[in-house]
């Protein structure tokens, strides 16, 4: 029987080892898709339905579904959607859809995509699904945590697919249940999502005509300077390389391959390849214009090609000519126009993408700092765009001679915003709007128009300039023993190693505080030379934000506090105030109190007896840039108790028990105090400020108790008395020698 039972229990426990091993195979089988659906509904309707007899010559396929751009593929077990809008789908085991052109899913009720099983999106190159739910709340996509949604098909990666859920609850992409094949796409309404990580930087190979410059591929050493005749070219800050032409010389096409950021500087000419490109580098290359020694601008006699962007920084780009245009434009992933225009003469396209896009791909065009994008001639003005966005007074003009091409236009502004929070970004996106045709300046900040040959958008907003202060180096921003921080402004906060800056718009109101520091008053300063005016309230300052860059300088000085006392009962006193209690200087104000309910002052002192009452009141005086103007805040209540010294009169000193009662919110305590005999001063801790009363024993201390007052006449009794000691010595003497 023991052998038997020990035969079942090695025999169970290998039962148990293959279970665990399928399990496992099964958690690691990539969730293969082992069981088609059974039965797929589109639109609460039956597609297919292998076991439904009426469908049986067709394979289980149901042909008078009537609904457009849906199909089946008996034979591979697909769904098919060529472009086609439906509300819902649902199948009851693995489904695969095989996707062609740009379709949709928009639910109408709860339901929308929900798989029973695993769930597979393939499809033809460049063929998209946008999937939206009911609500936040409802599922877009819905399967089991078990199941795999797979974006993509490993056999056709060079078919890129497209999923994107614009609204409700599906797999994130990250997810360890989400599988993209590489070159497809998939996102869950936060934007397009590339899984595949980005690659590598590629080295940098650039050529000026047939002349090498920059070399960063192979082994060191690298060529990263050069020069030739009108030009020379080497590596700066951050890796950044600067193109110098000289003398407004002409040099040779810019072309290569890599990736890297080059900065030219003119004014100068560039010639253009035999394809019409006078810039023409294959990677993420960034072409910027940098500030010229003279006037002029950087003149292209062909268009650019690059997978990175263009923008116009400190100087002019202009590309063909009015008399000889360009045959090519700009083809990029974003052109930006900064504090230079950007003028285009093509005879072709003018502004585009640089490739076929995938997904939300597109050009991005931005112009700002009162600066103008103009394309003077295209054929088309713009192709494969995804926007063209105008903020801070810049301009947009399109002209074309067939056709605009199809972007969103934008206007971006920052409105007028709170920024004296704590946190170290405020407002740091602006306000974005789509644009239509019309003058928009109030509220949104642009102007739009169209017509058969042009598009304009212009930005009626501020151009952005910084304001700081305490920048290195920059003698006219110094702030000492006192801080600032802007209230209120149209534009932005950043903070970045410690220190803040500010972006704000050109033209708008700004509301800044200047605060001291506790014992220090505001003496001299300024904003770029321009007078700030006070305004009601905390030492803040209102003015315009001018056309540049603005340094905030404020120096604050030592000064006293100020004690005003106007009672009879006290002959001077001083103050210990806490840290960071309140800013400038403290002004106590010591009065007799005039209306006093005496009942609940006369229980609290007990045995003691009330010689006075008196009113403390305690203002927070900050200077508005002299001490005959200062703005002046009452404090009732402090977070930490400050002390009070009083010097008392003659008449109140020298009794041997003293409390201090103060009234507050209501009610009479007693406060701790403690008396010095020595100076008369009676000293106590108080955070409020109110009615008092000093209150004193009927017993005084002994005179002169460790003092020396009055002893001036028993030191002049004693020196008399020796006097005529020594006198009666000397003439008992005298006598004595003069027998």
């Amino acid at each position: 029987m023991k052998k038997a039972f020990s035969k079942f229990k090695y025999l169970g426990a290998a039962f148990l080892l293959i279970m665990f091993g399928i399990v496992g195979v099964l958690l690691n089988s990539n969730f293969s898709f082992a069981e088609a659906a059974g039965v797929i509904r589109v639109n609460d309707i039956t597609v297919y339905d292998a076991d439904n007899p009426a469908f049986t010559a067709t394979g289980g396929y149901n042909a008078d579904h009537n609904i457009e751009g849906i199909g089946y593929d008996v034979a591979n077990h697909y769904l098919e959607m060529t472009s086609a809008s439906v509300q819902s789908i649902t199948a009851d085991g693995d489904l695969v859809i095989n996707l062609d052109q740009s379709n949709t899913i928009q639910a109408v009720d709860e339901l929308t995509l929900k798989v029973i099983g695993n769930l597979k999106i393939i499809g033809s190159h460049n063929s998209s699904l946008s999937i939206s739910a009911l609500s936040p709340e409802n599922y877009a996509i819905e399967i089991d945590n078990l199941n795999q949604l797979t974006v993509g098909d490993a056999a056709n990666s060079d078919r890129t697919v497209t999923v994107q859920v614009t609204q409700g609850i599906a797999p994130q992409p990250e997810a360890e249940n989400v599988l993209v094949i590489e070159g497809s796409f998939y996102t869950n309404g936060s934007g397009m999502v590339e899984v595949d990580p980005e690659p590598e930087s590629q080295p940098l190979v650039l050529h000026i005509g047939s002349t090498l410059v920059i070399d960063e591929s192979g082994e060191e050493p690298h060529i990263k300077a050069s020069s030739g005749e009108g030009w020379n070219i080497s590596q700066e800050f951050m890796d950044i390389y600067s193109l110098d032409i000289q003398n407004n010389a002409t040099i040779g096409a810019i072309t290569g391959t890599g990736d890297g950021f080059v900065i030219v500087t003119g004014p100068g000419t560039i010639e253009k390849t035999p394809s019409d490109f006078s810039v023409y580098v294959a990677g993420n290359f960034w072409l910027s214009t940098g500030e010229n020694p003279s006037d002029g601008d950087i003149n292209l006699l062909g268009g650019i090609f690059t997978r990175g962007g263009v923008e116009t920084f400190d100087g002019s780009l202009v590309i063909g000519s009015d008399a000889s245009s360009s045959p090519e434009g700009i083809y990029a992933s974003a052109v930006r126009v900064g504090r230079r225009d950007l003028i285009i003469y093509t005879d072709g396209t003018a502004l585009s993408y640089h490739q076929e896009p995938l997904g939300e791909e597109g050009l991005e065009i931005f112009s700002s700092h009162g600066k103008e994008l103009k394309v003077a001639k295209s054929s088309k003005a713009t192709e494969h765009a995804r926007s063209a966005t105008v903020s801070g007074g810049g301009i947009i003009d399109l002209s074309y001679t067939d056709s605009l091409g199809v972007f969103t236009p934008q206007s971006e502004y920052w409105p007028w915003i709170n920024m004296s929070g704590a946190e170290e970004e405020e407002n740091p996106q602006p306000k974005i709007v789509i644009c239509t045709n019309g003058d928009h300046s109030d509220p949104d900040k642009y102007i739009m128009s169209t017509s058969d040959t042009n598009f304009r958008l212009q930005s009626t907003a501020g151009t952005l300039y910084n304001l700081g202060w305490n920048i290195p180096f920059e003698e006219d921003s110094i702030v000492t023993n006192g801080t600032v921080r802007v209230i209120a402004a149209h534009g932005y906060k950043f903070t970045s190693a410690g220190y803040t800056d500010y972006q704000i718009e050109a033209g708008s109101p700004v509301t800044i505080e200047l605060l001291p520091d506790y014992g220090y008053q505001y003496v001299s300063g300024g904003l770029n030379g321009n007078p700030t005016t006070p305004e009601p309230g905390k030492a803040s300052y209102t003015f315009i934000m001018p056309d540049q860059h603005l340094h905030l300088s404020a120096i604050f000085q030592k000064v006293d506090d100020s004690i005003n006392i106007n009672s009879e009962s006290v002959k001077s006193a001083t103050i210990n105030m806490p840290a960071d209690e309140i800013n400038g200087t403290a002004e106590l104000i010591i009065d007799d109190a005039e209306v006093v309910d005496t009942a609940d002052f006369e229980t609290a002192a007990g045995d003691l007896t009330i010689t006075n009452y008196l009113d403390l009141s305690l203002n927070e005086i900050i200077n508005k840039g002299h001490a005959d103007q200062a703005w002046t805040t009452a404090i009732t209540d402090l977070s930490a108790e400050m002390t009070v010294n009083l010097e008392l009169t003659d008449e109140l000193q020298g009794y041997t028990e003293y409390a201090v009662l103060r009234e507050h919110e209501g009610a009479v305590t007693e406060l701790a105090s403690a008396y010095n005999p020595n100076t008369g001063i009676l000293s106590f801790k108080t955070g409020g400020y109110s009615n008092y009363a000093i209150a004193r024993s009927s017993s005084r201390l002994p005179r002169n108790p460790l003092t020396y007052d009055g002893i001036q006449k028993y030191i002049a009794l004693a020196i008399t008395s020796f006097i005529g000691l020594v006198a009666t010595a000397l003439y008992g003497r005298k006598k004595l020698f003069s027998r």
